[in-house]
């Protein structure tokens, strides 16, 4: 987790304070009201902080005749216990007769990594993999043959841990 400390000095503090958190190449904007936070630690979230990784503070609020107030931050780990939780969300058949499926996934604590996703020819074919490790939350799939599929999804954290496999699909679709 990520903590920043409001001090209380000089003029006004703005309730517009924008703080950029960069991590895990992606990049997290955070706003933080620093006149209700003053002379107190406040959390910008919690981000997997790995090479690379910065939190900056801008004096661009939008609010004239305020001040951006800053002093610390501070890292505070977090034990992550669990591993996270994907999902395929939806499959919608495109006019080409490609298959658009897309999956998310949440963390209890680092954050999700990748992601696999797997395919089957419904009624009874075995799962295949079809992503494996990627970070993007959507893909098109080309189906080899007319006929129904389902997709799972699973998840690994920024530690290592590891969803298991869904005993069910997440989602079916058939293509004529």
């Amino acid at each position: 987790e990520v903590m920043a400390f409001i001090p209380t000095c000089g003029p006004t503090p703005t309730d517009r304070a924008r703080y950029v958190v960069t991590h895990s190449g992606a990049v997290s904007e955070v706003i933080i009201d620093q006149a209700a936070a003053s002379s107190r630690w406040v959390s910008l979230g919690i981000f997997h902080m790995g090479p690379g990784s910065s939190v900056a503070l801008t004096n661009q609020t939008g609010a004239d005749g305020q001040a951006v107030h800053f002093d610390a931050l501070k890292w505070i780990p977090r034990n992550d216990q669990f591993p996270p939780d994907a999902s395929v969300t939806e499959a919608t058949l495109l006019p080409e007769g490609g298959i658009l499926v897309r999956w998310d996934g949440q963390d209890d604590v680092s954050g999700v990594a990748s992601f696999d996703v797997q395919v089957r020819r419904l009624p009874d074919g075995d799962w295949v993999d079809w992503q494996t490790q990627v970070t993007a939350s959507e893909a098109v799939f080309t189906p080899p043959a007319s006929g129904a599929y389902a997709f799972r999804a699973r998840a690994r954290d920024w530690i290592g841990k590891e969803q298991p496999w869904p005993e069910l699909d997440d989602v079916q679709i058939a293509v004529p």
